[in-house]
């Protein structure tokens, strides 16, 4: 299962946020949840350059508390890996993200 490509994707809960969220609860327009997690990486001071993406399931009412205990709660299903700079917000970088697709890549891969 991929998170969709050129698609609007609600933001539905985040955390970290620095230049843009790093750790986002996402829904996709099929009712789908995952979860975004670009984790800080103490040893170089930054953040990662991509988002590790997790699917965690269907049901909002259980999975927004997801990223409350996130990475505490054991992990999802992990479906890949996506670039920061492949995923486009909205003006507030709040309420909404667009997986762009990668420039000679099929859609629904994740690099």
């Amino acid at each position: 299962m991929n998170i969709p490509l050129d698609t609007p994707i609600t933001i539905v809960a985040y955390r970290d946020f620095y230049d843009v969220p790093r750790l986002i609860l996402a829904c996709d327009q099929n009712a789908n949840f995952w979860i975004l997690d670009s984790a800080f990486d103490e040893s170089v001071d930054e953040y990662s350059s991509s988002f590790e993406v997790f699917f965690v399931g269907h049901d909002p009412s259980i999975e927004s508390l997801t990223l409350d205990y996130w990475p505490s709660r054991p992990r999802a299903l992990s479906v890949g890996n996506i670039a920061v700079d492949q995923i486009k917000f909205d003006a507030t970088r709040r309420k909404d993200l667009i997986r762009e697709s990668p420039v000679g890549l099929g859609q629904g891969t994740i690099e």
